[in-house]
């Protein structure tokens, strides 16, 4: 058993988040082995406890596993994102991958970026790094 929660949302799929959380997210994307530039922003993202069962272990109950749950685009070997015919729409399936890096978490100082869409606060520049025109 693990002592990870049961579910963690990392983006709800509604609007786009802020630049520093959606720059946090590619990074763990792609320290997940998923292109962060074929996944849905229009979809949720999250973190999710299963239970698994190797297929050599006969020995009763399953394991707990955590895997990303996504929407990825379907691209074609040229690299293109494929479209619907009809819709025009990209083409979308729902991806689930082992979780082999943990989500961050929370930045929670200015120094590490803004709270929960707050803005990071204005500071001036020391002398020695001003900019000289």
């Amino acid at each position: 058993m693990t002592n990870a929660p049961i579910a963690l949302t990392v983006h709800d799929g509604h609007g786009m988040p802020p630049n520093w959380r959606r720059e946090l997210i590619a990074a763990w994307l792609t320290a997940n082995d998923v292109d962060p530039n074929n996944v849905s922003p229009h979809h949720p993202i999250s973190v999710l406890t299963v239970p698994f069962r190797p297929a050599e272990t006969s020995d009763g109950g399953p394991w707990m596993l955590q895997v990303i749950v996504l929407h990825q685009y379907y691209v074609n070997a040229n690299g293109a994102k494929e479209q619907d015919l009809i819709t025009r729409k990209p083409v979308l399936f729902q991806r689930t991958v082992p979780l082999k890096v943990p989500f961050p978490p929370e930045p929670t100082t200015v120094g590490e970026g803004p709270r929960h869409g707050e803005e990071q606060e204005a500071r001036p520049r020391p002398a020695e790094e001003a900019v000289t025109e």
